[in-house]
């Protein structure tokens, strides 16, 4: 590896380093928008998916080994969205300051004198 690419790698780690510090709260899980029948053979809902009531939000998300889901608010669900977002964000930006590292590190391994 030549000293210009080592440079950049740690030119890209840091800025990777400096975007995760844009990112605010985060969550696991993800945010969907369900429509449903509400089970009265009688209801509008009862003629098929498109006359299903809702949208109601969920957040599902997967808590001490379990699945769970809760109902949000319109304005949770904005909310949860974002920061479910970020969680995912942040995965990402960590993905990529492994690989600059794991690229820093085989370059170390081979300069590294042999006992």
């Amino acid at each position: 590896m030549t000293r210009p690419e080592h440079r950049r790698l740690e030119i890209h780690h840091a800025q990777l380093k400096r975007s995760l510090l844009k990112i605010g709260y985060i969550l696991p899980g993800s945010v969907v928008k369900r429509f449903m029948p509400c089970g009265r053979a009688s209801c509008r809902c009862a003629a098929g998916r498109s006359h299903h009531h809702g949208p109601y939000y969920q957040w599902s998300v997967v808590l001490q080994g379990k699945p769970a889901a809760v109902r949000l608010a319109p304005v949770q669900a904005g909310l949860y969205r974002e920061w479910t977002q970020n969680n995912q964000n942040i995965r990402k930006i960590l993905d990529k300051m492994r690989s600059v590292s794991m690229r820093l590190a085989e370059h170390q391994t081979k300069v590294m004198p042999r006992r």
